[in-house]
């Protein structure tokens, strides 16, 4: 089997976002559905983490070996800047993530035929903007630095999938309350876009800015960790 081209790895892209945004938002609104209200307990950020984990899981296994499986535009930005990913690529591979994601959003909008439960979008928590930013940025560098470590040629070899969807399934426990745990410009731009108002509104500052924030800093901690 050959190495894939740039068009195979942009499709991978898409695709393993797509399943990551569809599985990952569905099981918001069936947490909601279930709990009989909009207000999440922890039982819901059980549930939705480990939605979001073994969606990542499922997509990682996937489409890694076609496109490194990325599925968020901060963890690309991560690797470029620990010199894993040309620069060239990295616009391509953030908006094939972000396709991937609106056409997740768009599938499960078809599928309920109404906004009425939402569309698992993110909104900033009870802790305020402040909190939101704090978290999105935090709970992302650690992402970040996460897959930089299970990804490196010294790491766990074939494991990287498991390991970084246990963290992000643990990461909805802490993040949920805050911002909902996006912790991925490409997750929550997808139900943006189709629900508008406070979540289109958030979108820039707390859920694009703050991530790719977290994504610089995971990179240069892991950099300078590893010199």
């Amino acid at each position: 089997m050959g190495h894939p081209n740039r068009t195979q790895e942009l499709i991978g892209e898409l695709i393993g976002t797509f399943i990551l945004v569809f599985v990952g938002t569905a099981s918001v609104i069936t947490a909601k559905l279930a709990a009989g209200q909009f207000s999440f307990g922890v039982l819901e950020y059980l549930g939705v983490g480990t939605a979001f984990g073994v969606a990542l899981m499922v997509a990682a296994y996937t489409v890694g070996p076609v496109s490194g499986a990325h599925l968020n535009p901060a963890v690309t930005l991560g690797l470029a800047l620990d010199k894993r990913l040309p620069w060239d690529r990295v616009l391509p591979y953030i908006v094939a993530q972000c396709v991937g994601a609106i056409l997740a959003s768009l599938a499960l909008f078809t599928l309920l035929g109404t906004k009425a439960h939402g569309l698992g979008e993110t909104m900033v928590g009870s802790f305020g903007s402040r909190g939101a930013l704090g978290a999105e940025v935090s709970l992302t560098a650690l992402l970040v630095l996460l897959v930089l470590g299970v990804t490196d040629k010294r790491g766990p070899a074939g494991l990287g999938g498991l390991i970084i969807g246990i963290y992000l399934a643990a990461s909805h426990l802490v993040g949920i309350p805050f911002s909902g745990n996006s912790l991925n410009p490409a997750r929550s731009l997808g139900p943006a876009v189709l629900m508008g108002g406070p979540a289109l509104q958030q979108l820039v500052p707390v859920y694009v800015v703050a991530p790719l924030i977290g994504g610089v800093v995971g990179a240069f901690v892991y950099r300078w960790l590893k010199k």
